[in-house]
């Protein structure tokens, strides 16, 4: 099997030595997803750059848990990482959080929006922010032709609309040493309102283990189901076109595992998730919470050994549910695959 780790308008101020962009174009999105949400827009001849950066400070129309920088420039193959991003923020009169700096984290060719996106920003401190600075640094002689900033507010878990599932009792094993199904917290519980819609079954060789990309820092049970909220709205939807929560399966640092993809059939079935392109319709995806990559601008750690647990709990039950051998070696032949894949996921559009 194959295991990889790979995560109103608005008041503008000036920042110290770097001019601010114009006012932007506020696009509400609260109707459309149920949240606070709003797309805030720059066009071409609104953006300033002084310094080979522009910069963008203001106040945001909604106040926001979560926070994407989107961009387009006129070469869509340049390399996202040869841009830099950076993002502070902060509520009210307290002071600014420390700065983030980012890479950029996906190009066009990676998102129906057509744009570049960072990497989502979640403030430090769990809470709503309000005030926001961001920084875009791009490529020498790569001028922004377009900025698009994706701000929601995912504190609130929205009203429920699902009866409540019952958590299963965490076990290793059972009596007759069939490994078990570990204790998984339900999307209603951290979702509330869901919004079904048609998912494809698939059958799994695979599990491919990702992170995503965020402070390796603990977290109470609220404050994992806000990020859980912030990276399927502001993360997978707004910023990179999915239609929910990329990951089937998500761990955080304290080993809660949360069910991810819409998936009513979660016990038993598998469900063709948008973790791992072509690799997708044949692999269970399942996320820690957390950044364990070198070189990443978050300071990188390693997996708690409560999220190893839970890992090794998920992966035993659902590889003795299909027959897998977690010490077996096998390809999954993305070239080979490719166009099916894209055909299937044409079909279900």
């Amino acid at each position: 099997m194959l295991f990889m780790f790979s995560m109103s308008c608005v008041m503008l101020v000036q920042s110290a030595g770097i001019s601010s962009s114009d006012v932007p174009n506020v696009i509400t999105k609260t109707t459309q997803f149920g949240v606070p949400a709003a797309f805030l827009e720059w066009d071409a001849h609104q953006l300033i750059k002084v310094g080979g950066i522009y910069s963008f400070t203001g106040k945001s129309p909604i106040s926001f848990t979560g926070l994407s920088v989107g961009w387009s420039v006129n070469d869509p193959t340049a390399d996202p990482r040869s841009f830099v991003v950076s993002i502070r923020t902060r509520k009210g009169d307290i002071p600014w959080t420390e700065w983030v700096h980012f890479p950029g984290n996906i190009g066009p060719g990676e998102s129906p929006s057509g744009l570049f996106w960072s990497h989502l920003y979640t403030p430090s401190d769990f809470s709503v922010h309000v005030y926001f600075e961001i920084r875009i640094q791009p490529p020498a002689g790569m001028p922004l032709t377009f900025v698009r900033v994706t701000v929601t507010d995912n504190s609130a878990v929205p009203e429920t609309t699902n009866p409540r599932e019952s958590l299963r009792g965490l076990g290793d094993i059972t009596s007759l040493g069939v490994p078990a199904e570990p204790a998984i917290i339900p999307r209603v519980d951290w979702l509330g309102a869901e919004h079904p819609w048609n998912v494809s079954q698939i059958t799994i060789s695979h599990a491919i283990v990702h992170h995503t990309n965020h402070p390796n820092i603990p977290r109470n049970l609220n404050q994992s189901k806000q990020l859980m909220r912030d990276i399927r709205l502001n993360d997978h939807m707004l910023s990179q076109g999915k239609d929910d929560i990329g990951y089937n399966f998500v761990i955080d640092r304290e080993g809660r595992i949360f069910q991810g993809r819409h998936n009513p059939w979660h016990s038993t079935t598998d469900v063709w998730g948008a973790h791992a392109f072509f690799s997708n319709r044949y692999s269970v995806g399942i996320a820690l919470m957390g950044q364990f990559q070198p070189g990443e601008p978050i300071p990188v750690g390693h997996p708690s050994a409560a999220s190893l647990r839970s890992l090794e709990r998920l992966l035993a039950w659902r590889f003795h549910q299909r027959t897998l051998n977690p010490l077996g070696q096998a390809n999954i032949n993305t070239l080979r695959n490719s166009k099916l894949v894209r055909n299937e996921q044409q079909s279900l559009a």
